[in-house]
């Protein structure tokens, strides 16, 4: 937010200058000003009203009553953005002046805010913008948002809606409107090749005074863990208020909306603006990462966004801005000033031109991944886009949404129609699910996470397996339910029944429960045996390792 005074004052913006803590990397060619945008309008299928008093600590006082969607108008409610143009001045440029558009149908990103507590911020604060009517609210006046109700921002960020957004974002210090995001990711989880790297690549907008938008940067993901998250990045590129274009059409009315993590709705913070929507675009070469020529280009994972003060000295560089939670290097006390942190439009997806777009590989995506529970048994179903690009398809469950286990291979997607699966011994509660496919080239790609909640009077038997089988590395992983919700022990023994690994556990941790055995046992084969603490054997089962 740059100067955005709660009742609704034009911003002053101040040139300030940020002294950089590392080398930055900043190739020819890196930054491209987007100088205009194709974003059409369309309406919204809900609305919502609430009252609410404004938000603390946004100078603001009083009731007011919050109208979203339908209630504010009945069409033209959400803008998303579908192509833009960058300068025909760009040196060196080969596709200076011509037209991308964004290919999220087909790719659509994960996209995750990373953040780290600091003595201003804790907990997930959510700082969002909305297009507004363009009215200042008072006790008589709502406050109208064109879009529907929404305050997830990773699902807002995960489109390509150009008329909402987070406000402030990096910002940590003395301005009220501050947060805790140290990092935003957005994530392709199967990757994306291109056989024309100079005409494919991604785009950042920002909401600001002409001239005066903030600064950032961003690094291209060169690798993920096995959690999906960035493991390692290309050198990072650094973008300042003049890195930015301006393209005509793109100032709206706009209203700030802040949520506390203990709070139910979003609470008025900016009573009203107005400001432009400027972008910048890089390319996949400009991003720093080399491209392999021939049949196999390389892949890249995204891209993060983060403030101008991360510290990415050697060692580790540019390993080193993996770790957003390590203050050392994304420091928790970042004060932007009067220029405020990035107003990030809610735009992702990748961009290409029209000439080259069937030079642009997206990995294998689904078009319907549902979970439906029936009776103590979850029923899953899917249809597969670019089916016809996957070798197998692998379904993972998950008692938490973050560790996954292997739950069955399908084997090979269909061409056409439903696929189907039944998982018989669910959980108890909330389960999640996934599907990692794997295309002919060995690429990995995994549809969004699913979940489905098991009514507990229709509790599945006890039941427990063990992946992967036979066991290698000396790692396994349990998936176990139907066990008490008590202490119990988890036990390893040989074929001559003498011990060779044991933990107390409980029930919730075996419902993924990652083992690492002590030392590297001779191959044979094991019993699990797990039981409660007074001796009771609950489930025992036999696994060979290699």
């Amino acid at each position: 937010m740059k100067n955005d005074y709660p009742y609704g004052e034009k911003a002053i913006v101040l040139a300030v200058c940020i002294t950089a803590l590392v080398y930055w990397h900043t190739p020819a060619s890196a930054q491209v000003k987007v100088k205009g945008v194709y974003a059409p309008r369309y309406k919204a299928t809900t609305g919502s009203t609430y009252t609410a008093a404004a938000s603390a600590g946004s100078g603001l006082s009083g009731t007011y009553t919050h109208k979203y969607g339908t209630q504010t108008v009945t069409s033209n409610n959400y803008q998303r953005l579908d192509t833009f143009t960058i300068t025909n001045t760009y040196n060196g440029n080969p596709n200076a002046g011509t037209s991308f558009f964004i290919f999220n149908n087909a790719a659509v990103p994960v996209v995750k805010f990373r953040r780290a507590n600091n003595a201003n911020v804790t907990g997930r604060r959510k700082s969002l913008w909305f297009e507004s009517d363009g009215n200042t609210p008072s006790a008589t006046v709502a406050v109208a948002v064109r879009p529907a109700y929404d305050d997830s921002l990773e699902a807002i960020f995960g489109k390509r809606l150009f008329n909402m957004g987070v406000d402030n974002a990096f910002e940590n210090g003395t301005v009220t409107n501050n947060n805790n995001i140290e990092r935003i990711d957005v994530i392709f989880p199967g990757g994306v090749k291109a056989f024309n790297p100079d005409s494919a690549g991604f785009t950042v907008f920002d909401r600001g005074a002409a001239g005066g938008n903030d600064s950032f940067m961003i690094a291209a993901i060169k690798s993920l863990d096995a959690n999906g998250d960035p493991a390692d990045y290309y050198p990072a590129v650094r973008v300042g208020p003049l890195n930015y274009g301006a393209a005509a059409g793109t100032t709206l009315n706009f209203h700030g909306l802040r949520k506390e993590e203990s709070e139910t709705n979003l609470k008025l913070f900016i009573a009203a603006g107005n400001q432009e929507r400027q972008g910048v675009y890089f390319s996949f070469t400009s991003l720093g990462f080399p491209f392999s020529s021939g049949t196999s280009p390389n892949l890249v994972y995204g891209y993060s966004v983060m403030a101008t003060d991360v510290n990415r000295a050697a060692p580790g560089t540019p390993k080193n801005m993996v770790f957003y939670s390590n203050a050392a290097i994304f420091p928790t006390n970042t004060e932007l000033g009067s220029v405020g942190g990035i107003d990030m439009v809610a735009v992702s997806g990748v961009a290409t031109t029209l000439a080259t777009a069937s030079a642009l590989v997206l990995p294998v995506t689904n078009a319907g991944f549902t979970a439906l529970a029936k009776e103590g048994r979850v029923v899953l179903s899917w249809q597969l886009a670019n089916a016809d690009a996957a070798d197998q398809v692998y379904l993972e469950r998950s008692a938490d949404g973050i560790a996954f286990t292997l739950l069955a291979n399908p084997g090979p997607p269909l061409l056409s129609g439903k696929q189907y699966a039944t998982d018989a011994h669910p959980l108890p509660g909330q389960n999640y699910y996934r599907l990692r496919m794997v295309d002919k080239v060995g690429d990995i790609s995994y549809t969004p996470v699913v979940n489905a909640w098991v009514n507990t009077g229709f509790a599945p038997a006890v039941f427990m397996t063990v992946y992967p089988v036979p066991v290698t590395g000396g790692q396994y992983t349990i998936t176990a339910s139907g066990i008490p919700a008590a202490p119990c022990l988890l036990e390893m023994t040989d074929m001559n029944g003498r011990r060779v690994y044991q933990q107390v556990t409980t029930a919730t941790r075996l419902a993924s429960l990652h083992v690492t055995l002590p030392r590297r046992l001779p191959a044979g084969s094991y019993s699990i045996r797990i039981a409660g603490t007074d001796g009771t054997t609950w489930l025992t089962k036999k696994i060979l390792i290699e």
